[in-house]
């Protein structure tokens, strides 16, 4: 099951940057590539979370999540917002390690 949903969102992020290529919305190789490295380390219930990926003008990546949580993923860094129940909390520009992954997926418990 996790096989299938990576799989679907991989083919949807490489599409994005094939569909965007010398856009306005280009993503870069890397950026995309930070993208897989990051949703290859999601459990299953968080794969099965994210509603929506889409590119910016930026270049960078957005994924949108069920439960209100967006994170946007760039060359060197990531950026993200979780609501939770009495707050929000908000990453700005944290460096796209193992470490700061394993931060989302704790915060998003």
């Amino acid at each position: 099951m996790i096989d299938i949903i990576f799989n679907e969102l991989k083919d949807e992020i490489n599409e994005l940057y094939d569909n965007y290529k010398g856009t306005e919305f280009d993503i870069s190789e890397i950026v995309r590539d930070n993208a897989l490295v990051f949703i290859k380390n999601l459990k299953i219930e968080l794969l099965k979370e994210v509603d929506d990926i889409y590119p910016n003008q930026n270049g960078t990546l957005s994924f949108k999540f069920f439960n209100k949580t967006e994170l946007e993923i760039g060359i060197n860094s990531m950026s993200y917002f979780i609501k939770r129940e009495n707050d929000v909390l908000y990453m700005n520009d944290v460096s796209i390690t193992q470490d700061n992954i394993e931060q989302f997926i704790i915060n998003m418990k």
